[in-house]
């Protein structure tokens, strides 16, 4: 089994932290959770590629179905919407980013908060094109999930970041063996730094073709 983020900040807490090894493990792990929601919402790291909706000539309104099983992250939001154009044999030809001005989406998720079975409706602020030949292609930013999505280009920032923010918040409990105020701030300075680094590669990724990240799993 591939180590992933959350296994290896577990390992540092326990290994690395002083008196680490008497925390028990449903704190750590409860920790670490918090710690990866933390580095999602820091650095809003994923964008996932939702299914193409073909659009229909005159029609305003489509409904948004989430790719079941590919993601078990909560969207956060809906980053972008572009309008896709083909060629005759199915090729893309063009794609538009459409201003946030010309349309709305509603997002739940199901009271696990995952992303299986999920419909909501995009709304067209005017009909398609009675030319269109084409669909419209949804970007979501997931903020919060598993660690199994981070990207490759992100893991060793992400090691960093989980288990520094993990063993800050340890660190920083008061009357216990593993408390110690300096590594709370050191550890807390290392996660901000990785996610520093995180959102700059974010954001460089963002400005070029590829705008939309595929997740790598490590399972």
């Amino acid at each position: 089994m591939t180590a992933t983020v959350t296994t290896k900040a577990i390992a540092r807490i326990v290994t690395g932290l002083k008196s680490g090894g008497q925390i028990a493990m449903p704190i750590i792990e409860a920790e670490v959770a918090a710690a990866l929601d933390a580095l999602y919402e820091a650095t809003e790291m994923i964008k996932l590629e939702l299914a193409t909706i073909d659009e229909v000539a005159g029609t305003s309104e489509y409904a948004l179905s989430l790719l079941s099983g590919e993601a078990t992250a909560r969207v956060c939001r809906i980053d972008r919407l572009y309008r896709m154009t083909y060629d005759s044999e199915g090729a893309e030809t063009s794609r538009t980013l459409l201003s946030p001005l010309t349309y709305d989406i509603g997002l739940t998720t199901d009271e696990t908060g995952t992303l299986s079975g999920i419909s909501e409706v995009i709304a067209l602020a005017s009909d398609s094109p009675t030319t269109l030949v084409g669909g419209l292609l949804p970007v979501a930013v997931c903020a919060f999930g598993v660690d199994g999505f981070i990207p490759t280009m992100h893991f060793a920032d992400a090691e960093i970041a989980v288990a520094g923010k993990a063993i800050s918040m340890l660190a920083k409990q008061t009357g216990k063996p593993w408390s110690d105020t300096r590594t709370a701030l050191a550890e807390a300075n290392n996660f901000d730094a990785a996610v520093g680094r995180i959102r700059h590669k974010v954001l460089r990724a963002n400005t070029s073709r590829g705008l939309a990240m595929k997740p790598q799993q490590f399972i």
